[in-house]
């Protein structure tokens, strides 16, 4: 009997310790969820303790004073990160476009150089008069110089 006392009164002290401890946290599915205790396994975040303010709204609702006021900053708070996040979202795969496309114009060009140089090398092993020689070994050069920039 003494033990069951004792420990009524050691839960009655840290129930009282812990009251005002709120905790968020997410679940799988993305909802953020609020309580006074996270459950196991799960990574929650403590939010600073509000002071009581007077707010009827929150009469018929369940909530103590102060806690529909809050809950609703936590809200916006929620709502304005995930709104960051999605911009971030969006540039993110609007960058990753911008360099597949850039990647897939420099493939085109590297193979259109590459093609080039070999033209040039045919008409070299051909035969040329010396002028159009010099011409096709410039042209050559212009071509392996721009396919170094491009090619990778």
């Amino acid at each position: 009997m003494k033990k069951l006392v004792g420990i009524s009164f050691g839960l009655i002290l840290s129930l009282s310790a812990a009251a005002g401890s709120i905790y968020r946290w997410m679940d799988e599915q993305g909802q953020v969820h609020f309580g006074d205790k996270p459950p196991t396994g799960v990574q929650a975040k403590q939010e600073k303790a509000r002071p009581a303010i007077r707010d009827d709204s929150a009469a018929g609702s369940g909530l103590r004073s102060g806690e529909h006021a809050w809950l609703a900053e936590i809200e916006k708070r929620e709502n304005r990160e995930d709104a960051e996040k999605s911009v971030r979202d969006r540039r993110a795969a609007t960058d990753e476009k911008r360099r597949a496309l850039q990647a897939e114009q420099d493939a085109s060009r590297c193979a259109s150089y590459q093609h080039k140089i070999s033209e040039y090398k045919r008409r070299l092993r051909s035969g040329c008069r010396v002028s159009t020689c010099n011409s096709y070994n410039a042209q050559i050069h212009r071509y392996k110089n721009k396919a170094a920039r491009i090619c990778r």
